[in-house]
């Protein structure tokens, strides 16, 4: 799945998924979410909490549609379409050192210095506090 908007607005993402999709069933049973994004490479992660409801807006589906979800829909007014509106409720995120021979570097010190290991920076953020 790919967020479906550039700009986070208010403390909430959309995605697109199919009605009949297993994503779609397990939403309806549980809104509790999880949203991870990676970049290994630089060795960032963010993990997002919130709540997902499901729904279906053609005006917003045609906002946020892109060549790419044809892949999966016929157009923003398939009826198999729907919005997954995730509101977040708090994320976290690491930004550690840029690679691993940093990292080696790091833990090889520490254990000729009796030192700390630089990890890098981490941060809880609880998005609804700052949006009041």
């Amino acid at each position: 799945m790919a967020v479906q908007q550039s700009q986070f607005d208010e403390g909430v993402m959309w995605f697109m998924t199919g009605l009949d999709t297993e994503k779609a069933h397990e939403v309806e049973e549980d809104s509790a979410v999880n949203v991870a994004f990676a970049n290994e490479g630089d060795n960032r992660f963010v993990s997002i909490s919130g709540r997902c409801r499901l729904v279906q807006d053609i005006p917003k589906q045609k906002e946020l549609w892109t060549s790419f979800a044809r892949a999966w829909f016929d157009g923003p007014e398939d009826s198999n379409l729907v919005l997954m509106r995730v509101e977040i409720d708090g994320a976290e995120y690491w930004d550690g050192p840029k690679s691993k021979m940093v990292m080696m570097v790091g833990w090889l010190k520490s254990k000729v210095t009796g030192g700390g290991i630089d990890m890098g920076d981490n941060a809880t953020i609880e998005p609804r506090a700052t949006l009041k």
